[in-house]
């Protein structure tokens, strides 16, 4: 069961990696390799405005949403990977995961 469930996932990674514009070699040969556990980073994604009235998505606009804090997980599985990150604000502990390689992110920069 488990070996056929993995199989299965590596064929749809390399169905979504054929849809990438970019090759595979360059997706994965980002900076990021680079993070440790402990670093201070700062975390840009793009958000989709959504209007309050119609509760609609506002395709035309995107905002950039900027998270900062400590890296306190790195989990490497090739296109899976993520990072934890905690920070403190008014005293109250948050917690973001990110998907190292999603179209969100802008961009990660090591402080």
């Amino acid at each position: 069961m488990t070996k056929k469930f993995i199989e299965l996932m590596k064929k749809f990674e390399h169905n979504q990696l054929k849809k990438q514009s970019k090759p595979l070699s360059e997706i994965l040969d980002q900076p990021w390799k680079k993070l440790k556990k402990g670093n201070v980073a700062r975390i840009k994604t793009f958000l989709q405005e959504i209007d309050s009235n119609t509760g609609q998505k506002k395709y035309n606009q995107l905002k950039v949403q900027t998270f900062e804090g400590i890296i306190t997980k790195i989990h490497r599985a090739g296109l899976n990977s993520t990072i934890k990150i905690t920070r403190l604000s008014k005293g109250v502990q948050i917690e973001r995961i990110f998907l190292l390689y999603s179209p969100i992110i802008q961009s990660i920069e090591i402080l």
